[in-house]
């Protein structure tokens, strides 16, 4: 087995831009639920922006189809729990069955057949924020707000240079079946130390360095959001949590490659 080859032919399995059809649906989608959004918001609505793993380049096969930000303007004069409720309240008047998610409601929007997994971040623009960008967003696991930055988080991970590593670790997290949220996930890669040529250096080895990563350092690492200096993405995982993926890349360093991904 060529390492090379058979990472390169992982990629281009779990590739989102490999099904035509599929990426049609998603396009469609993001085109009728901004629709749907503005027709919520009204006047309060600033924009709705693609975010998350499809803006940055990391979309993988299996993760969120659509990630859509909802930019609200600074006058919103509701509480963050009142406007996830009146967004889920709205989608549900369309027929759609939402999930309230940690920061994100979730649906499933169906075109031509073809279900599509959507999530929606509402966010509030805060006073002063320069070109519109730092927002306020619920986080339901500490019942309070949050800053964030999208288009800071969206740069840091597209001009990484760490994309393949970041997409062959999804990879390997849902077929380990690991709980790794995603941003976490691309915040540990490209965190991690890079062998000396960078992208000169195969990927295997530039994947091994990350694993290593992952079993050594990764349970006291702190990964701070880049769209918020002050926010530690790793306290979404609990200690066991982050042992398991310790553990997990621990064994992946000693088995062969088509037992790390596939």
């Amino acid at each position: 087995m060529n390492p090379n080859l058979y990472l390169a032919g992982v990629l281009k399995k779990h590739s989102v831009a490999n099904n035509i059809l599929r990426l049609a649906a998603i396009n469609k989608t993001q085109s009728d639920i901004t629709s749907l959004i503005n027709r919520w918001a009204g006047s309060y609505i600033n924009y709705v922006q693609l975010s998350g793993s499809n803006a940055k380049g990391t979309a993988i096969v299996g993760s969120a189809d659509l990630d859509l930000f909802i930019s609200l303007k600074t006058g919103l004069p509701h509480s963050f729990t009142d406007v996830r409720k009146s967004l889920g309240d709205f989608l549900k008047v369309y027929g759609y069955l939402p999930r309230f998610q940690n920061s994100s409601i979730g649906i499933t929007h169906t075109v031509n057949g073809q279900k599509i997994e959507v999530d929606l971040v509402p966010g509030k623009l805060q006073p002063g924020s320069l070109f519109l960008q730092d927002h306020s967003i619920y986080v339901k696991k500490t019942g309070s707000w949050t800053k964030t930055n999208i288009n800071n988080q969206i740069n840091t991970i597209k001009n990484s240079r760490k994309i393949d590593e970041i997409k062959l670790v999804k990879i390997w997290r849902n077929q380990h079946n690991l709980e790794f949220p995603s941003f976490c996930v691309e915040l540990a890669v490209i965190n991690s130390p890079s062998p000396a040529l960078g992208l000169l250096h195969p990927l295997p080895d530039r994947l091994v360095a990350v694993l290593k990563y992952l079993r050594d350092d990764f349970e006291s690492a702190n990964l701070f959001d880049p769209g918020n200096k002050s926010n530690n993405v790793s306290d979404e995982l609990s200690f066991s949590e982050k042992r398991t993926i310790a553990s997990q890349a621990a064994n992946s360093l000693n088995g062969s490659w088509n037992q790390v991904v596939w």
